[in-house]
């Protein structure tokens, strides 16, 4: 079974639930990871988590987590681009 959930507009998001996915996708990062990853504050990634344009949080013990797959393919489809680092971020790249 896949839950999938929308995303805004015509994307749509899985969750893959039954889907297997190799161990090193399964990283879990936490919510100052999301923020430095994304350059949003815990605010916008919440909005954007209501808005449905990324994916909510699971909970790990008492502090909300996300899976790096789920967030760097909802940041792909925001922005299309490479996401394997912070520096490869448009607003963070220097000239």
């Amino acid at each position: 079974m896949v839950d999938t959930m929308s995303y805004g507009g015509s994307l749509e998001y899985s969750t893959m639930t039954e889907t297997k996915r190799p161990l090193k996708d399964l990283r879990l990062m936490t919510k100052r990871e999301v923020m430095k990853l994304t350059g949003w504050s815990a605010p916008t990634v919440y909005r954007r988590v209501r808005d449905g344009t990324f994916p909510p949080p699971r909970r790990d013990k008492q502090r909300a987590v996300w899976y790096e797959y789920e967030v760097r393919e909802a940041l792909e489809a925001i922005i299309p681009g490479p996401y394997t680092a912070v520096s490869n971020l448009p607003h963070m790249q220097q000239s």
